[in-house]
């Protein structure tokens, strides 16, 4: 099992990019939109009723490619695609398959990806500037190594005798 603690920087992780994420959620809707667009205005006979792709309405349309679109696959979209009788109908699938894929999965999962690792750089730079001033500051009165050692004051000594936090 995880410790509470580890979930709890993750949650601070998504947590501090929450607007921007939030922001690629509509992005993703709107280029899930115009292809169903696409779909629904050029290939909506190629759609398999039987096999619960459809493409009658708009919003049918738009329900099949979301629902196809975020399934794993091997590759492109996971349509049937009935009727199909000449080769510029498989170019034109192969067009926007192929399309579809680098708007919504390469580019906009990078996004995402790159927003989650930004928030682990930040925690990552948080966390080694604490543990800096925890070797370079004194935690009762905050001075500096640096500032105590022109002083003429041992750095060990001030912490460990004269603001020692146990003693």
């Amino acid at each position: 099992f995880r410790s509470k603690q580890w979930y709890q920087r993750r949650v601070a992780i998504t947590a501090g990019h929450a607007d921007q994420l939030l922001v690629c959620v509509p992005f993703a809707a709107i280029i899930a939109y115009i292809y169903a667009i696409i779909y629904f205005g050029a290939f909506r006979k190629m759609f398999d009723n039987t096999k619960m792709e459809y493409c009658d309405t708009l919003g049918r349309c738009l329900v099949t490619v979301l629902k196809n679109s975020l399934r794993p696959s091997a590759g492109g979209h996971n349509y049937s695609w009935k009727d199909r009788k000449t080769f510029d109908d498989l170019w034109m699938r192969l067009l926007i398959d192929a399309s579809f894929w680098i708007l919504f999965t390469v580019i906009g999962l990078n996004v995402v990806t790159s927003l989650i690792l930004d928030g682990f750089r930040q925690l990552k730079a948080e966390r080694e500037r604490a543990l800096k001033d925890m070797t370079t500051l004194c935690t009762i009165c905050g001075l500096s190594k640096d500032s105590l050692t022109t002083r003429g004051v041992s750095w060990s000594n001030h912490v460990e005798r004269e603001h020692n936090i146990w003693s």
